[in-house]
């Protein structure tokens, strides 16, 4: 099983991708994947099984958080939060744990405070 074991030094990336791999659902769908073109994939979803096999409370709280962040805050202090940004630090405030932060900010606001939500593109 993936998490009993954490490699470490310079290989640690491809033996915990390796052993990810060598998981009997993840063979499976990579075997599905090889044999249908029409298989979904998850783009933005680097573990299907890691990401959907939790409680459901929690992928409805993991999902629910993310509609109305986007990947930027700019918090009324000026610290600006980049969610987008990788970490291996588990409780750095990317990804879910980001989202789930800027939810809660947002609605722990005043009920006067406005929110400006800018998208561009360079």
């Amino acid at each position: 099983m993936l998490g009993e074991r954490q490699p470490d030094g310079p290989d640690r990336w491809s033996e915990t991708w390796a052993a990810f791999q060598a998981q009997p659902v993840i063979r499976a769908l990579n075997a599905w994947r090889e044999s249908d073109p029409g298989v979904p994939w998850w783009s933005r979803v680097r573990d299907p099984v890691g990401h959907f096999a939790v409680e459901r409370d929690r992928y409805v709280r993991r999902v629910a958080t993310s509609v109305v962040p986007t990947n930027v805050l700019l918090t009324l202090d000026g610290e600006w939060l980049d969610g987008t940004c990788a970490s291996d630090d588990p409780s750095a405030l990317v990804g879910p744990v980001y989202f789930d932060f800027a939810d809660r900010y947002l609605d722990a606001l005043p009920e006067d405070a406005l929110l400006v939500r800018i998208r561009f593109h360079s």
